[in-house]
């Protein structure tokens, strides 16, 4: 029987073969053939029905430690075995021996390695610049080797690295796959203290590669996977979304976006689109959120200080403003989203109202009854033939009932002076509606009550009331 592997690791000829420790065979002959090293092994005749079709060879004559939840386990075979080195097997498998099994570094090895996989795949990673490893660095998962680098090329904007990765191990990369640089010492020193995070021995020497399976980071950039700088990037980058709009005043790099007042991501670029005519923010999810934030129809605005006679909102914006967003319900993935100016409208009851010309309407604007806020503004357009202007509006739906057939709508945003032979006469509404605006309704009380407004009515957006609107007192039953 024979057994193959990359190097020697150490065994002689006289090498015992072990099966749960107890001895078992031998290695008789090692000899290289081509770029593999082959191993003749005999085993006992006693013992060869413990040889099975699926069996793991692996190397016993390490020490290996390991971290838990109590401290440090350390596992370390008898000082004979140490010194002289062994082979280990496992039982697996039906009753077929195999001409040539292959011989694993170590343990861990053979339980991740996939049975029957021969050859290498190749990636190709991309990095800004290139990072300490060179041709035959290791590639790493969880400190295992299971790949190589091969090569690297120079290209516009950065580096690629070419890598093979044993097909014995392919099963391990996939979709959520990330990889970074795993080279050197890496010291972090902060208020708490000193962190030092040392690589392996070999990728401390020849520079190293690892990845893993890490949900809800950025891992392609096209065809390539994206080489991080170090695990910690790797882990807080999340993913990257863009946002677009048709003009950008207050955003910057490094706006928080958040979620109910938890900061969810931040903005990384701001930059102009000129074929498109419009300004692209680029942004980035923290893993954790990216599932529940980049969903198809998530709503994502920026947030404006609002300041009345009433109160103040947002007011913590003067200074750090930022991007409010508020998830969809769906479950199709999206990364790229329009950012509004407002926040999406609520599941309310909507109606329409027309004007001439906009006035000092705006997106907001508050639906007033008797000075009582119902609802807002949510957009205000151009009709289809440009003769008129559009204004939507919710209200929430406890207060739709209080909107009639007959209810009358006007403007109370701004101020109106006019000018005669007997002076100037000023109609204002209150600070506040000088300040945000707003609409204002009633109905009359001079006539039977009439029936509720269907949702999406339209009505007549009026300049101004006239004085025996203001004195309307009508009883509207809910």
């Amino acid at each position: 029987m024979n057994l193959a592997a990359d190097d020697t690791y150490g065994l002689e000829e006289g090498t015992q073969i072990l099966y749960r420790g107890i001895p078992v065979g031998n290695i008789n002959k090692i000899y290289l053939d081509g770029e593999r090293v082959r191993f003749n092994a005999q085993i006992d005749t006693q013992y060869l029905h413990l040889i099975k079709s699926k069996s793991r060879f692996f190397i016993t004559s390490s020490v290996d430690a390991s971290f838990t939840g109590t401290g440090i386990n350390v596992s370390m075979p008898p000082i004979k075995r140490l010194l002289a080195g062994s082979v280990s097997f496992d039982s697996l498998g039906d009753d077929k021996i195999n001409s040539e099994y292959h011989l694993y570094a170590s343990k861990p090895l053979a339980d991740l390695a996939k049975y029957e996989t021969a050859g290498s795949t190749g990636l190709t990673l991309f990095a800004v610049s290139l990072p300490p490893v060179s041709i035959g660095s290791p590639i790493l998962y969880r400190n295992l080797e299971v790949g190589k680098v091969s090569q690297f090329s120079l290209v516009d904007g950065g580096v690629k690295i070419h890598v093979r990765i044993e097909n014995r191990y392919k099963h391990l990369l996939t979709k959520q796959t990330v990889f970074w640089n795993h080279s050197g010492v890496k010291i972090d020193a902060n208020l708490s203290g000193l962190s030092v995070t040392a690589s392996p021995i070999s990728s401390l020497l020849k520079g190293g590669i690892s990845f893993d399976n890490l949900a809800g980071v950025e891992n392609k950039l096209n065809d390539n996977w994206i080489l991080y700088q170090d695990y910690k990037s790797a882990r807080q980058f999340g993913r990257k979304i863009t946002l677009v709009t048709e003009k950008n005043e207050t955003v910057t790099k490094g706006m928080p976006i958040k979620y109910q007042g938890v900061q969810v991501g931040e903005v990384t670029l701001v930059h102009l689109n000129f074929p498109g005519k419009n300004v692209e923010i680029s942004a980035r999810i923290f893993p954790e959120y990216v599932d529940n934030i980049a969903k198809k129809d998530s709503h994502f605005w920026v947030v404006s200080p609002e300041i009345g006679l009433s109160g103040a909102k947002h007011i913590d914006t003067i200074l750090s403003p930022y991007i409010e967003v508020s998830p969809s319900d769906s479950t199709q993935l999206s990364y790229t989203f329009n950012l509004e100016s407002h926040e999406k409208a609520t599941s309310g009851s909507t109606f329409y109202l027309q004007s001439l010309s906009r006035s000092s309407v705006k997106v907001g604007a508050p639906i007033l009854y008797r000075d009582f806020e119902i609802g807002h503004v949510t957009s205000v357009e151009l009709g289809d033939l440009a003769d008129r202007v559009i204004t939507s509006f919710e209200v929430e739906p406890k207060y739709a009932y209080l909107i009639r057939k007959n209810s009358v709508f006007w403007n109370v945003s701004g101020v109106n002076v006019s000018i005669g032979l007997s002076g100037a006469n000023i109609k204002a509404g209150t600070v506040d509606n000088v300040l945000r605006g707003g609409i204002a309704f009633a109905t009359p009380d001079d006539e039977p009550l009439q029936p509720k407004a269907a949702v999406e009515s339209t009505f007549l957006l009026n300049k101004e009331p006239e004085p025996q609107w203001l004195t309307w007192q009508l009883a509207i039953p809910k």
